[in-house]
């Protein structure tokens, strides 16, 4: 992921991906990452959606437990 957003981009709509549905989640995640700005939405839709929720989710929650400046 790094501190690049383009690691947050989702997968290419010509992307081949399985289509087992992962649950009706959803989750949004705009603001400052690295001093970059972030726009990205998670589904689990399919299989790769599912897998970049997965891959994210650490960094997601990590993120919203960190205490932040004042």
């Amino acid at each position: 992921l790094g501190a690049a957003p383009r690691g947050w981009a989702p997968y290419p709509s010509t992307t081949v991906c399985s289509q087992i549905y992962g649950g009706p989640q959803v989750a949004v995640v705009r603001g400052l990452f690295y001093g970059r700005r972030v726009s990205a939405t998670f589904m689990r839709r399919n299989g790769c959606e599912t897998a970049r929720w997965n891959r994210y989710a650490a960094t997601v929650t990590t993120i919203l437990n960190t205490p932040q400046p004042a």
